[in-house]
C-alpha cells in the first residue's frame, strides 16, 4: 500500500429559519424525487434539521455539497410563489458553488 495523500472536504455552516425549513419540509414531501422525498422523511437530514427548529426560530446546521445539492434540488420547484422559496434556492446555489471553490482549493490535485 502506497499512500498518494489525502483529500479534504468542506462543510458550511449555516442557519435556516423556522419559516426556511417548514418550506424545505413541504416541497420535499411533494416532490418527484425520492431521493429529496427521503430527506424530509424520518431519519433524512432534513428532518434532523427540521427538528431543531420545533423549539427555535433559528437553527444553525453543517452540510456537506451532497446535502445542498439535495436541498438546491428540493427547492428547485419554480412553481412555488413564495419569494422566499427563490431566495432560498439562489442562496443554497452560491453556497454550492462557493464548497465546491473550497474542495478545489483544499484539493488541487483532484
Amino acid at each position: 500500500m502506497e499512500l498518494k495523500g489525502f483529500v479534504y472536504t468542506p462543510e458550511a455552516y449555516v442557519t435556516f429559519t423556522r419559516r426556511e425549513v417548514k418550506l424545505m419540509m413541504i416541497l420535499s414531501a411533494n416532490h418527484y424525487d425520492a431521493h429529496c422525498r427521503e430527506a424530509g422523511q424520518h431519519g433524512g437530514f432534513l428532518y434532523g434539521i427540521s427538528n431543531g427548529t420545533k423549539y427555535q426560530s433559528h437553527h444553525e446546521v453543517r452540510l456537506g455539497l451532497t446535502q445542498v445539492d439535495t436541498l438546491c434540488k428540493v427547492t428547485e420547484e419554480l412553481y412555488v410563489p413564495q419569494k422566499c422559496a427563490h431566495e432560498l434556492h439562489l442562496n443554497l446555489m452560491k453556497l454550492g458553488a462557493r464548497l465546491n471553490e473550497e474542495y478545489a482549493r483544499y484539493n488541487p490535485r483532484s
